[in-house]
């Protein structure tokens, strides 16, 4: 993980539900994502951030207590 990498996730629909993620400094290249928004195809996004115990863990390699 890279140290406060924040996320985007999305879902579409394809013959079922789909989902897909990009960090959130490169959703310019997410060439899906790009098109589902031009095509007004996207069924749900949310961004995210990794928690402080995330990070402790990558860091350290262990959780906290």
């Amino acid at each position: 993980m890279k140290r406060g990498a924040a996320k985007l996730t999305y879902t579409w629909s394809d013959n079922g539900e789909k989902e897909a993620s990009c960090v959130l400094n490169k959703v310019s290249e997410d060439e899906r994502l790009q098109a589902l928004i031009k095509n007004n195809s996207l069924l749900s996004i949310h961004s995210s951030e990794p928690s402080l115990n995330d990070i402790f863990i990558d860091i350290t390699g262990r959780t906290l207590l």
